[in-house]
């Protein structure tokens, strides 16, 4: 088979443990693109959280990224293909199931982070300093009231152990309105149920006439699962959590072992070869 498109989650996967991306995998990912294939990141972190990275990788403006896992795909430019987000009735009755539980909560909008905790959570403070987002401090009847602020996902954001006691408080229906997703110990995040990288990776192979057995998806985490299940050739890393491993057809290679060069290497460029 040869494969045209490679979708890459960030942590875990193209980056190592200290959060770089090593010379080999760089070389690879330049290589693909030489070629003419695709390598697409796919991320929970909005545009300008990885724009640095872009522009690291020699990314142009007419490509594609995958932000907001899964919720948002637009170019490196900025214009948008498909954004799949919430609206305010949704935002507030999350907002009122967490607060209920006592865990910090924010929103993540196209514009910046939005929180109506006056003591803003350490975690959102981090979230904004590695994503490059404002943090906005704005009651609930503000954030429903403003037509400009652009919901994408919202967040429950704490102490490891504060977010392990608040989420078997949650009502059910949280769980069957919406996609539930722990990304890092201290967030645990809700999207619309139709977003996930998986019908991202779907909308930009369609519009870039890539077949879904001509697509590989590769990752590490909960959040990769959809896309993963959807690619013809699902790739965990070896280094992925255990739960992720059995809906994959192949483990990679580790993130400290160059695992996503070496599925660039065997997968895509010997095919084009």
């Amino acid at each position: 088979m040869a494969y045209k498109l490679i979708a890459v989650d960030l942590d875990g996967t193209l980056f190592d443990d200290n959060k770089k991306v090593t010379p080999r995998v760089k070389r690879a990912i330049a290589a693909a693109r030489a070629a003419g294939l695709h390598v697409v990141l796919a991320t929970g972190r909005p545009l300008p959280g990885v724009s640095p990275l872009l522009k690291e990788l020699d990314y142009a403006p007419e490509d594609f990224v995958i932000c907001y896992n899964g919720s948002l795909v637009q170019t490196v430019g900025g214009e948008i293909l498909k954004k799949v987000g919430m609206n305010k009735d949704e935002y507030l009755k999350l907002y009122e199931a967490v607060h209920a539980t006592g865990a910090h909560f924010h929103v993540n909008a196209i514009d910046g982070l939005y929180t109506s905790d006056r003591d803003v959570s350490l975690y959102t403070t981090w979230e904004s300093f590695h994503v490059g987002l404002q943090i906005k401090y704005r009651t609930p009847e503000e954030i429903i009231a403003d037509e400009h602020i652009d919901i994408i996902k919202v967040m429950m954001i704490d102490e490891e152990a504060v977010v392990d006691a608040s989420i078997p408080q949650l009502p059910a229906w949280v769980h069957t309105e919406f996609t539930t997703l722990r990304t890092e110990d201290f967030f645990y995040e809700f999207i619309n149920r139709a977003a996930g990288k998986g019908t991202a990776v779907a909308a930009v192979a369609e519009k870039l006439g890539i077949k879904q057995d001509e697509v590989i998806a590769i990752g590490d985490s909960e959040n990769d699962r959809s896309m993963i299940e959807w690619a013809g050739l699902g790739v965990a890393m070896g280094n992925a959590r255990p739960e992720l491993k059995p809906f994959a057809d192949l483990i990679a290679p580790s993130n400290v072992e160059d695992g996503l060069a070496y599925i660039i290497e065997e997968y895509m460029l010997k095919t084009t070869a």
